[in-house]
C-alpha cells in the first residue's frame, strides 16, 4: 500500500513539473502596466464640461432678468440668445 501511494505521488509531481515547463511564462507586470499607462493619457486629456449656472429672476412688474455663470464664453452667449428668444426680448 505504501508503495502504491509513493508511485501515485511521484506520478503527480512529475505530471505537474511537465505541465509547468510546457506552459507559457506568465506576462510580466511591466508590460501590462505600460499598456495600461498608454491608454490612460487619452482619458486624462478629455475633461467634462462644467454646466452653466443660470439664475432667472422675475420682478413685480413681470420683467425678467438673469445671471449666467460658466467657464466657456461661447456657451454663455448661446444661453443668453436662447433666453432672449424664449422670453420674447428679440
Amino acid at each position: 500500500m505504501k508503495g502504491f501511494i509513493v508511485v501515485v505521488v511521484t506520478f503527480i509531481v512529475i505530471s505537474v513539473l511537465v505541465i509547468a515547463e510546457g506552459a507559457p511564462p506568465p506576462p510580466s507586470t511591466e508590460k501590462s502596466q505600460s499598456t495600461s499607462i498608454q491608454q490612460i493619457p487619452s482619458l486624462v486629456q478629455t475633461k467634462p464640461k462644467k454646466p452653466l449656472n443660470i439664475k432667472l429672476k422675475r420682478n413685480s412688474k413681470d420683467d425678467y432678468s438673469w445671471e449666467i455663470n460658466g467657464e466657456n464664453v461661447q456657451d454663455i452667449i448661446n444661453a443668453d440668445r436662447k433666453l432672449r428668444k424664449g422670453l420674447g426680448f428679440e
